[in-house]
């Protein structure tokens, strides 16, 4: 039985970077366009190739006969061949093609990694700058507030500073007829007319709407034909995307 003898496969320069795992790196050859997943594990290669003390050394995780040696660059040493050798072997083509395809694993990875930290962050912003909005609109409109969070129907939001509470009532269904006035078409009901709100009764007056719409229940109504009809909404508004930051525009 031969012994196992050791070969300078490629000398390159790459990033190094820890994956979370005690112990565990990853090699990164953005120009090459390979990756490699590290475990480290001192060792001095044969006697044809002088060992450098400051050189590391790692087991490529997935690949059991390929080890790596890694040296830092300084400023003084920018080169990039780690060992001093009579021959350089030429590439595996089997090393480079796992590596390429660990590359490609580890970019899309880092694309989820970045996409998810985007979510978060997005997520925080809207929570609050939705808290933001709700204290804002209780001020003045504690039903409306109460509805851009989902709450319960009849539940009406009261800020106090930066604190909302919320309270419930009991939903009664009425039938609003119509009284004309010099300020337009008034709804009523009894000695009642609705609450700019849409929710609430108010003491009727003769001129409490005065632009000839009416707000029922968070929703615009006009009159026509002797009743109120609802009033449809036909301007959609532009909605922000992000998906272009995370679209491959580029094929290599």
């Amino acid at each position: 039985r031969t012994t196992p003898k050791s070969r300078l496969l490629e000398s390159e320069v790459g990033s190094i970077s820890s994956l979370g795992s005690s112990g565990k790196l990853r090699l990164h050859d953005e120009g090459k366009e390979l990756e490699f997943h590290l475990v480290k594990k001192q060792r001095c290669p044969p006697p044809k190739i002088e060992c450098d003390k400051k050189v590391d050394s790692y087991d490529v995780i997935g690949q059991p006969k390929l080890f790596v040696m890694v040296k830092t660059i300084s400023e003084k040493n920018s080169s990039s061949t780690f060992f001093k050798s009579p021959q350089l072997f030429k590439p595996v083509g089997n090393v480079d093609v796992i590596a390429n395809m660990q590359f490609i694993k580890d970019q899309l990875i880092d694309y989820s990694n970045d996409l998810v930290r985007v979510i978060e962050t997005l997520q925080c912003d809207s929570r609050k700058a939705m808290h933001e909005r709700v204290i804002s609109t209780a001020q003045y409109n504690g039903w409306l507030a109460a509805s851009m969070v989902r709450l319960p129907k009849c539940t009406k939001l009261t800020a106090y500073g930066k604190t909302a509470l919320a309270i419930s009532c009991k939903a009664n269904e009425v039938d609003f007829s119509v009284e004309l006035s010099a300020c337009g078409p008034q709804p009523k009901y009894k000695n009642f007319t609705i609450n700019r709100d849409g929710w609430e009764l108010v003491t009727f007056a003769p001129c409490y709407w005065t632009t000839g719409f009416v707000n029922f229940n968070d929703k615009p109504y006009g009159y026509r034909n002797n009743t109120w009809y609802p009033i449809e909404a036909k301007i959609v508004v532009p909605q922000q995307t992000l998906a272009h930051s995370f679209r491959y525009d580029e094929v290599r």
